[in-house]
């Protein structure tokens, strides 16, 4: 098979798996906002071993630059996707791979949408826990003057929890 083709089937394949990330990423957004921890962790373990498939895909993609820029006589950094479509001969072979790019670039613009409202969200939702800690620990505590002279100590002190250690 013609490097091309090699590298269409690997980019084929990363489309895939990041797709699948992508639903994973709707699915932890649910979760997140129903507080379901125990099916969040399962997501995660999930989403690990999907990484782990787009890095070992992604090195494939890269192996298969180095060798078409090679063969080209190009560096690897001037490889891009629109330079491969115009190199390659098979107008077919060169549509289909513009259109993968095209629905890759897409399909990483919503991954990283969902991943940003997913982080807003754990973000939301620890301030919260946050807030709900220190109105158990800090209920009622005044300052640590009176203005009659003294500390103040024990003035005012109404916490559910004693946080002095």
């Amino acid at each position: 098979m013609p490097l091309i083709g090699r590298l269409i089937q690997t980019v084929e394949q990363l489309l895939a798996e990041h797709e699948k990330l992508l639903r994973i990423e709707e699915k932890k957004k649910q979760v997140l906002i129903d507080g379901d921890m125990a099916k969040l962790q399962e997501l995660v373990n999930e989403e690990v071993r999907f990484v782990r498939s787009v890095e070992k895909l992604e090195e494939e993609r890269v192996k298969i630059g180095e060798q078409i820029a090679r063969e080209q006589g190009i560096r690897l950094e001037e490889l891009t996707a629109s330079k491969l479509a115009e190199l390659e001969k098979d107008p077919e072979r060169a549509a289909k791979f513009n259109l993968l790019t095209g629905r890759f670039a897409k399909v990483i613009g919503e991954l990283k949408s969902a991943n940003e409202l997913n982080g807003r969200l754990i973000r939301q939702s620890l301030d919260l826990l946050q807030r709900s800690i220190d109105m158990m620990t800090d209920y009622g505590e005044q300052g640590t003057y009176t203005g009659k002279g003294d500390s103040g100590a024990g003035v005012g002190q109404k916490r559910l929890f004693d946080t002095q250690v």
